[in-house]
């Protein structure tokens, strides 16, 4: 799944585990990415996304998986990804809103 450099809003659903790809439009190269998910002001990066590799292909970086709560059928979580790009320290950020399964969007 693609995530826009530029962020937005990406609807899932609980127990869904999603692996989110980020281009750089006009970048050649990414490098050095981190990730913070944040529930709030919590950092629950190691419970959604505790294992996989970062990938990077010139100007896309792939995470590694993040699964979402099956409890969390109505919650929000930021993702920020920061990374290199070009030389230059960036940040792409997202919101996920999860919702249950039985949920009609």
């Amino acid at each position: 799944m693609w995530i826009s450099e530029g962020g937005g809003i990406v609807e899932v659903v609980e127990g869904e585990t999603n692996t989110y790809s980020i281009e750089w439009k006009r970048a050649t190269s990414v490098s050095s990415a981190t990730t913070l998910i944040q529930k709030g002001t919590t950092d629950v990066t190691a419970t959604l996304s505790p294992s996989g590799t970062i990938t990077y292909a010139g100007n896309i970086v792939t995470l590694k998986p993040i699964t979402f709560p099956v409890d969390g059928g109505t919650d929000n979580y930021v993702l920020a990804v920061t990374a290199t790009v070009d030389g230059q320290v960036k940040v792409a950020k997202a919101q996920f809103q999860v919702s249950k399964k039985s949920a009609v969007r």
